[in-house]
């Protein structure tokens, strides 16, 4: 069974790719943060990694051996598509992860690539902080199984990658919500209120991104839940 991302990480598991664009889309609602934390129980949510690369052996090859490479406990990537874009030498490709999303006081499986972990506040209850999890060492060793292979050798396009994480925040709750964030994360200084059912999409900064792989831990947002 984020948590297989994001962490977040799905996100993580990105940067094992070569020579090829990563945009890791990662779904979090606002209700599975809550029931996360109440339940104690995990909540399974699939993040999409929408892939670009540069030949359509990068997208078939790479992409196949990027699952193969990672599999094991607490993994279960699925490679859904590569096609080529139209009037462009590109190649797209979409792996889907599933990760959980967990209370940090909960049962949480061992042996998850990535997740997302949620924390109540220490002083204050009903603030909930979402925290981004991976294994970078697990990260690290697919990365030198998947250089190794024929096609890396001799090929310096074989380490360059570019990534972006993007969180789709959901608020299904009954009224407007507001969220805090990181401002190193995610280069939001300001609260951000959320109506009720409405989406914001917050994009990680490069900075954010080193934090992650550096620390394998870090706060993605929190809120204080439904505003008055």
């Amino acid at each position: 069974m984020l948590a297989r991302i994001l962490t977040i990480a799905a996100i993580a598991a990105s940067l094992l790719l070569a020579a090829c664009r990563i945009d890791a889309i990662v779904p979090v609602k606002l209700s599975d943060i809550e029931k996360a934390e109440t339940l104690k129980q995990p909540i399974e949510v699939t993040t999409r990694l929408l892939l670009t690369f540069t030949s359509r052996n990068w997208c078939e090859d790479m992409g196949a051996s990027l699952v193969v490479s990672l599999k094991g406990s607490g993994l279960n990537m699925a490679p859904v598509s590569c096609i080529q874009d139209q009037g462009s030498t590109d190649w797209h490709g979409e792996l889907r992860l599933p990760i959980q999303i967990t209370s940090s006081r909960g049962n949480a499986e061992n042996g998850d690539l990535t997740s997302l972990v949620v924390k109540s506040g220490a002083e204050n209850p009903k603030k909930l902080s979402v925290m981004a999890h991976l294994d970078a060492g697990r990260l690290k060793a697919a990365q030198e199984r998947l250089l190794n292979l024929p096609a890396a050798q001799g090929n310096e396009d074989a380490r360059i990658f570019d990534l972006s994480i993007t969180f789709m925040i959901k608020n299904d709750l009954t009224s407007s919500a507001t969220l805090n964030f990181d401002a190193a994360m995610a280069g939001i200084e300001n609260a951000l209120e959320v109506p009720a059912g409405g989406v914001r999409a917050v994009t990680v900064s490069q900075t954010g991104l080193e934090k992650l792989l550096k620390e394998q831990s870090a706060e993605i947002f929190s809120f204080g839940g439904i505003a008055q």
